[in-house]
């Protein structure tokens, strides 16, 4: 049996709204590691198109087999 692949693979659409509900709870200055078994680009895009600024993105590995990225949510900006 074939896996579906692409964007609109629900279990695909599935792990993108689970992982960014997460982000979202995730307290300003904070992190969490985000560990797959492939380079997850396509949400970093989806996170910095939809919350600009929000996040910086440290690699800890970067495959063949397993990716890990340090998810850290930035501080509020203080504007004086």
């Amino acid at each position: 049996m074939r896996e579906a692949r692409g964007d609109k693979d629900p279990r695909r659409i599935c792990r993108h709204l689970t992982i960014l509900a997460a982000f979202d709870a995730l307290p300003q200055g904070f992190s969490a590691l985000l560990i797959n078994d492939h380079d997850p680009k396509p949400l970093l895009y989806q996170l910095e198109a939809e919350q600009p600024g929000a996040f910086e993105a440290d690699y800890q590995e970067s495959g063949p087999i397993r990716f890990s990225i340090l998810l850290k949510r930035a501080a509020a900006k203080v504007v004086h």
